[in-house]
Formats: structure tokens, C-alpha cells, sequence
């Protein structure tokens, strides 16, 4: 049985990763060309290649649910075609058995994809908003998307940015403004639970206006108020990471944050469990594709292999994206929407490895 594994593994993981190459690869490539199509003065080609290498990590691991089922299917098609599958199921190993090995090649590559995305993910896409063009300000994102910009005598600060559709659709949480006077004195504290962009400034909800003497201090609190400044959300819009690039922690931390201080945080939900669900969805789908290995694809050559693990790999994505829209557009807990999806793909692969 150890060598029949061996050969499993053999078979499996380097098509996995082979297809895993390939995918990073082409589609790298196509970011490369948009990043050179802005190369100019200020922006070089070292600065576009610098930030294709650092989105690297994470159009690796959005890439590597495709790459699994593909790989798997073509690992297991070769062996099909080599009659590898009739000889392992002749020595007395059943369909289960080459299956569960199956899964478990995949799924080693799958936990130290998933760990490396949580160490380099959230790290590379932090570092590649550095070579985004700046203009007028200079602003500063750090761990957990939280938000620094100097503007004139004052600092405005937010605890995290949560980014729409469009960039006039940007919030801000947890808004600190701080402003000095010439000899850098702190004069005024605002303080606010949520800002978020009008024609007119900033509209601050949820406000406390605290003004600074050197014997004393005043405070005021308010239900809402503007702040006048020529910052546009585009420069913010720009420069911060969607709930999807965080990491696990700091999805957490922001969740933890949301619900103490009741705010919306379900775009932050839906990222924690879809990144949670990524092992799960994975082997789904490799579970769904596998048993076809043993039917027609002895016959059928690699380009019907590939063409399966691609339909597959498209049928979940789209399951997937209409279940948590749908859990989202209802308010129901994202949990489920996320693991209903990879479920059904599961039932149907055993049922299918029932019937092959």
C-alpha cells in the first residue's frame, strides 16, 4: 500500500503544481501588461515588476482551487490511461482507498498554501500598495488596513477602511482627527464612530470634539458633523486593502471591533469564512472530479480531463458567488453560505464515486 501511495503522490502533486505554475504564470503575465501600460516618470519598470512579484503570493493562492482540481483530474486521467487505476484496484485497493490518497496529496499542498497565504498573503499585497501612485498627500497603511494622512496641521487617523465598489463609497472606522498648532501643540481631539465622503468634506457620525488648552480641556459630543478638506476617497480607495486581503487575525480583530461598537461588518464575515471554507473548498472539489477517473476518462485523453477539471472548477465558482450573495443580500450568517457551496460539491462526488 506504501508504494501504491507513493505512486498516487507521484502522479498527483506535480500536476497540481504544474497547473498551479501555469495559471500563476499566464495570468501574471496579463498583470504585467497592465502594469507597464502605466509606467511613466515617477512610476519605472523596476517599481511594476516589484509589485507583480509581491501580488505573486496572492494570485497564487486564489489561483490554487483551480490548480487542485485540475491537477487531480489530469494525475488521475494519466494513470487511467496507463490502466494504473485497474492494476491498484486489482492488487485489492478500492475506489475509497485511491480516492482518500487523492485527497490527501491535495490537501498537503493545501495547508501550506493556506499558512503561506496567511504569512506572505496580506504581507505582499501591503508592500505592493507602496508602488501605487501617490498624489497630493502622503498616506500610510498599516496592519489591519488601518489609515494615517497628514493633512495640513492636522493628522487624520481611522482604525479601518472598509472600501466600496466606487471609492466615493469608502468608510471609515474608528476616526481620530488630531490638530496642532505650529509648534506642533495638540489643540483639538475629534474623535468619531464612523466617516464616510460627501461633496463637502468628511460627514463624521457618532462625534466627540475635545479642544486642548494647557490648564484645561473641553469636550462636546455630536451626532454628526463635516470636515471640510480636499482629500478625495480615490486617494484612500487607492491605497487600502479589500476585506479579502486581510489576514484570518486581522479579520478577526475588525469583526471583534464591529460588533463591539455595532457596525456592519458582514464584507468582513464573508471574507473570515471564505478564507476558513479555502481547505474545504479545495477538496470538493477534487472529491467531485475524481471518481470520473474511473469511467471515461480512460478513454477519453488529457484534453477531456482538463476540459472537466475546468468545469468543474467554473460550476463551483459560480455556486459559490450566487449562495453568498444571496446569504448576504438576506443577512443570513455567512458561515453557512460559505460551506453549503463545497458540501452539495461533496455529496455529488461520493455519490458519484458510489456509481462509478
Amino acid at each position: 500500500m506504501k508504494s501504491a501511495t507513493r505512486n498516487i503522490f507521484s502522479h498527483v502533486i506535480p500536476m497540481v503544481l504544474l497547473s498551479w505554475l501555469v495559471l500563476v504564470g499566464v495570468t501574471g503575465l496579463l498583470d504585467l501588461q497592465d502594469e507597464l501600460a502605466k509606467v511613466n516618470e515617477s512610476y519605472k519598470m523596476a517599481d511594476a515588476l516589484s509589485r507583480l512579484l509581491y501580488t505573486t503570493p496572492r494570485r497564487a493562492y486564489d489561483y490554487f482551487v483551480y490548480a487542485g482540481v485540475i491537477g487531480s483530474v489530469i494525475g488521475l486521467g494519466i494513470m487511467a490511461q496507463a490502466s494504473e487505476l485497474v492494476a491498484l484496484q486489482a492488487v485489492g485497493m478500492s475506489r475509497g482507498q485511491i480516492v482518500r490518497r487523492v485527497l490527501l496529496a491535495v490537501g498537503l499542498l493545501t495547508g501550506l498554501v493556506f499558512v503561506s497565504a496567511e504569512w506572505w498573503g496580506s504581507t505582499g499585497d501591503r508592500m505592493a500598495l507602496e508602488y501605487t501612485k501617490m498624489r497630493n498627500r502622503p498616506i500610510s497603511l498599516g496592519n489591519g488596513n488601518t489609515l494615517w494622512i497628514k493633512d495640513g496641521t492636522a493628522f487624520f487617523n481611522a482604525r479601518t477602511v472598509i472600501s466600496g465598489e466606487k471609492p466615493e463609497q469608502i468608510q471609515l472606522w474608528g476616526v481620530r482627527i488630531l490638530i496642532f498648532d505650529s509648534e506642533l501643540n495638540l489643540q483639538r481631539l475629534i474623535s468619531a464612530k464612523t466617516a464616510s465622503y460627501h461633496s463637502a468634506g468628511w460627514q463624521l457620525q457618532g462625534v466627540r470634539d475635545q479642544s486642548i488648552e494647557s490648564d484645561r480641556s473641553a469636550s462636546t459630543n455630536l451626532d454628526s458633523m463635516v470636515w471640510p478638506t480636499n482629500l478625495e476617497p480615490e486617494q484612500i480607495s487607492s491605497r487600502s486593502l479589500k476585506p479579502n486581503q486581510l489576514s484570518i487575525l486581522e479579520l478577526r480583530r475588525t469583526i471583534a471591533y464591529a460588533k463591539n461598537n455595532q457596525l456592519d461588518y458582514q464584507a468582513f464575515s464573508a471574507a473570515f469564512w471564505k478564507r476558513l471554507c479555502f481547505p474545504l473548498a479545495v477538496l470538493s472539489l477534487v472529491l467531485a472530479a475524481a471518481p470520473f477517473a474511473f469511467g471515461s476518462l480512460r478513454t477519453g485523453g488529457l484534453g477531456r480531463s482538463i476540459f472537466l477539471g475546468l468545469l468543474l472548477a467554473i460550476f463551483f465558482f459560480v455556486l459559490q458567488t450566487i449562495v453568498a450573495n444571496l446569504f448576504d443580500t438576506f443577512r443570513w450568517p455567512m458561515w453557512l453560505g460559505y460551506t453549503l457551496p463545497p458540501l452539495a460539491v461533496s455529496v455529488f462526488g461520493l455519490w458519484r464515486l458510489r456509481r462509478a
